[in-house]
């Protein structure tokens, strides 16, 4: 005689088997997800701290020196700047139709294109990924002083 349900063959540790395989796939994949978003993050503070930088400059060629405008893109950084290793700032007069550096920022006249340029290295958090993602921001606009 058989009792009711019994009648289902035994399947001891199945869940965790499937537990397994099923974040063996999907933890990576979480992991990556999380480290785009920083990226992302990270690139649109770069993006709107030389923004921000840049307008500083135009409106202040004669009154401020280029370590108060890179001091000033670093706090509007938001104290993210760790994210880019190698995190360099440079400010300088660039021609607006190439973007090309043309001299100093202080030199700039009326008219002409100051650039604010932020470049370094984006690595991803515990070095579990071997790639270093180049980024380089910057932000051109047209002087407004002198």
């Amino acid at each position: 005689m058989r009792l009711k349900g019994r009648g289902k063959p035994i399947r001891r540790g199945a869940h965790a088997v499937e537990a397994a395989v099923c974040l063996a796939l999907l933890l990576p994949l979480l992991v990556s997800l999380f480290e785009y978003c920083r990226y992302v993050m990270v690139r649109q503070l770069a993006e709107n701290a030389a923004r921000e930088g840049a307008r500083l400059a135009v409106v202040s060629t004669d009154t401020l020196t280029t370590s108060q405008i890179t001091s000033h893109v670093t706090a509007k950084m938001g104290g993210q700047t760790g994210h880019l290793q190698g995190m360099q700032i440079s400010v300088y007069r660039a021609d607006l139709t190439t973007g090309n550096n043309t001299g100093a920022w202080t030199n700039a006249r009326f008219g002409d294109g100051i650039a604010v340029e932020i470049t370094g290295n984006f690595h991803p958090i515990g070095g579990w990924m071997p790639i270093t993602i180049p980024v380089r921001i910057r932000s051109i606009m047209s002087s407004e002083s002198n």
